[in-house]
C-alpha cells in the first residue's frame, strides 16, 4: 500500500493544470492525473489522506481552479482577435471555421468545469480523512513560536504543518508492514526543504518525521511515477514470497533437526537436514536401512 499525501497547492494544479512552479499550463495532464489517482485507489494500492485543514483550504482557494476556465471564456468572447488576421488571407469560409472554433472552447469549458467537480467529490468521498489532535496542534504551536521548519522562514506555515504532520501522527497508530510507502507532495520549497536541497524535508521536519522513510515530492507527475516504481518492486516482492510459500514445507518427522523454538522449515530446492541415530538408540538385533546386521561378534 502507498499512502500519498498532497499539500493544497497540488490539489488546485489537480484540478486546474496550471503548473505552480513555472505557471505553465501543462494542458490536459491533470485530467490523465485524476483518473491514475482515482485508478490506484480503486485498485486498493494506494490511500489518500487528507484532514480538515485540506478541505479549507479547498473551499478557500477553489475559485483559483477556475483559472484555466477563464481564459477559455475570454477566447470564446473575443473570437475576432484570433480569425481577424486569418480572415485577411484566408479565401475560404472562415465564419464555419470560426463557429467550429467556439464550439470547442464551449466544450473544453465544460470539461473543465466538470473536472473541477469530479476532483472535489474524489476529495470529499473517496479520499481518507485523518484527525488532528489537540495534541498535535499544541505540537504545531510549539514549532511555530520556536522558529522550527516549517516555520523558519517567518511564515505562517499553520496549514502547511497540519497536513503534514497529521500525517505522521496517522501512520503512528497503524501497525506499518514493510512494502508500504509513504508519499508527501507539495511545491513549497521555501517550507519543507532548506534551500540546499530540494528534494528532501528540512533537518527539522525529519525530526519530527519519528524516522519514519517519507518521501518527498514537488510535482505529482513524478509522484505517481515513484509510485508505480514502487508498486512494481512490491509486485516482485510479493510474486518471490508466493514462490517460496509453494516450494516450502514443514517436516513433522523425528528425525528433521530441530530446537525448542525452531520448527524443521526446508525449500523444495535444498537438501533437507536430518540428524543421524546414535549407536545407543539402535537396537542390535535389528537390521540397519541398508539390511546389513549391525551384530557384533
Amino acid at each position: 500500500m502507498i499512502y500519498l499525501a498532497l499539500d493544497t497547492n497540488i490539489w488546485l494544479y489537480l484540478a486546474n493544470g496550471l503548473d505552480p512552479v513555472s505557471n505553465k499550463d501543462h494542458g490536459n495532464l491533470h485530467f490523465e492525473l485524476l483518473d491514475k489517482l482515482r485508478d490506484f485507489v480503486n485498485r486498493h494500492e494506494m490511500t489518500i489522506l487528507i484532514n480538515e485543514v485540506i478541505i479549507k483550504e479547498w473551499e478557500r482557494n477553489k475559485e483559483h481552479t477556475k483559472h484555466r476556465i477563464d481564459k477559455l471564456k475570454r477566447k470564446a468572447d473575443n473570437p475576432k482577435q484570433a480569425f481577424s488576421e486569418i480572415k485577411r488571407y484566408v479565401n475560404s469560409n472562415v465564419i464555419d471555421i470560426e463557429k467550429e472554433y467556439i464550439e470547442g472552447l464551449k466544450k473544453d469549458i465544460e470539461l473543465n468545469e466538470q473536472h473541477i467537480t469530479n476532483v472535489e467529490k474524489f476529495l470529499i468521498e473517496e479520499c481518507h480523512p485523518v484527525p488532528i489532535s489537540d495534541e498535535l496542534k499544541l505540537k504545531i504551536f510549539n514549532l511555530s513560536i520556536s522558529g522550527k521548519a516549517p516555520f523558519h522562514n517567518k511564515k505562517n506555515n499553520i496549514a502547511d504543518a497540519s497536513i503534514l504532520l497529521s500525517v505522521v501522527n496517522y501512520l503512528d497508530g497503524l501497525s506499518i508492514i514493510e512494502d508500504n510507502q509513504v508519499i508527501f507532495v507539495s511545491n513549497n520549497t521555501e517550507d519543507f526543504t532548506d534551500g540546499k536541497n530540494k528534494d528532501g524535508f528540512h533537518p527539522d521536519i525529519q525530526k519530527e518525521l519519528k524516522n519514519r522513510d517519507i518521501k518527498y515530492q514537488r510535482v505529482l507527475p513524478s509522484a505517481l511515477e515513484l509510485s508505480e516504481t514502487i508498486l512494481a518492486q512490491i509486485e516482485e516482492f510479493r510474486k518471490h514470497e508466493a514462490w517460496l510459500e509453494s516450494v516450502s514445507f514443514g517436516c513433522i518427522s523425528e528425525l528433521c533437526v530441530h530446537s525448542e523454538n525452531f520448527t524443521p522449515w526446508g525449500y523444495l530446492d535444498k537438501e533437507l537436514e536430518v540428524k543421524y541415530e546414535s549407536e545407543e538408540t539402535i537396537d542390535p538385533n535389528q537390521l540397519d536401512l541398508n539390511g546389513v546386521s549391525d551384530q557384533r561378534p
